[in-house]
């Protein structure tokens, strides 16, 4: 019968070709024991089950694969909360929570509106929202996505959190055009093809994160169609790479020359979300 540290040893050895592989290992054996990463530090020389060592090793073995941490866990925690996540949807990434923060500011001076999340994935954004808005019934909320299989996610996950969303099977906004919305967020697909090598992203779905050769195709087509579904005085919040943002702001403004444009920067000082008011 193994230990916590020598389960943690093994563990290590697992993933010998992941950076921080001493790290996870901590993270696996606390997940599968229940304990925090602390407290398996302190309890270095409890003694396994082998149920429980079992577990830690397939756990081990499946982040060995390249799937992320968050997948072999089954969550991820998002602006305060424990989300559902599977190897069919993008795992939250923190930048993100500033299109939260931003849409949040702009329902504050609103008293009724419609919200749409483009690309919902695991329902992690419109979730947030709908959880940390004053009063979430003055408001609808909606929510699309192209993968079935991820919006099955974001509606297990609405469940969970008891939130009132509508969610809707589309690419981009194709079958969306017979709404109107007030606010739409967006976090689509923005990494250019050289890009998907990464061996950090290796195992998450392609259709989440590829936005074409440039990172461009997506957002180009997303905002070709955004005079048909967003409401006059609408504004738009889209979650951009700083690599493409020059380049789509551009693009914005020779398609939508009216719209007035700002790009806000996330805490590390990138651009993050451009902010589009029609």
């Amino acid at each position: 019968m193994r230990t916590v540290r020598t389960t943690i040893d093994l563990i290590r050895n697992e993933l010998r070709e992941i950076p921080d592989a001493q790290s996870e290992a901590e993270l696996i054996v606390a997940h599968v024991l229940g304990f925090s990463r602390a407290a398996v530090l302190v309890h270095s020389e409890k003694a396994l089950s082998v149920l429980d060592e079992r577990r830690c090793m397939r756990l081990a073995r499946k982040r060995a694969r390249g799937y992320a941490l968050a997948v072999v866990f089954g969550y991820r925690e998002f602006y305060g909360m424990r989300f559902l996540v599977t190897k069919d949807t993008l795992v939250p990434r923190p930048e993100t929570e500033l299109l939260v923060e931003l849409t949040l500011r702009e329902l504050h001076v609103r008293s009724t509106a419609s919200i749409l999340d483009v690309g919902t994935g695991c329902g992690n954004i419109i979730i947030a929202i709908a959880k940390s808005v004053p009063d979430a019934r003055r408001f609808s909320f909606f929510a699309s996505d192209i993968s079935r299989r991820a919006l099955s996610v974001a509606r297990e996950n609405a469940r969970q959190k008891h939130t009132a969303i509508h969610f809707l099977s589309s690419n981009l906004l194709e079958r969306l055009q017979t709404r109107r919305f007030d606010i739409i967020v967006a976090n689509l697909p923005y990494l250019a093809t050289h890009e998907l090598s990464e061996p950090s992203i290796a195992r998450e779905p392609k259709m989440a994160l590829h936005g074409g050769e440039k990172g461009l195709e997506l957002y180009e087509k997303f905002i070709t169609a955004l005079p048909h579904v967003i409401e006059p005085h609408g504004v738009i919040f889209i979650e951009i790479s700083p690599v493409i943002a020059a380049e789509l702001e551009a693009f914005c403004q020779n398609f939508i020359p009216a719209a007035r444009r700002r790009v806000h920067p996330d805490l590390s000082g990138k651009a993050r979300v451009l902010e589009l008011r029609i």
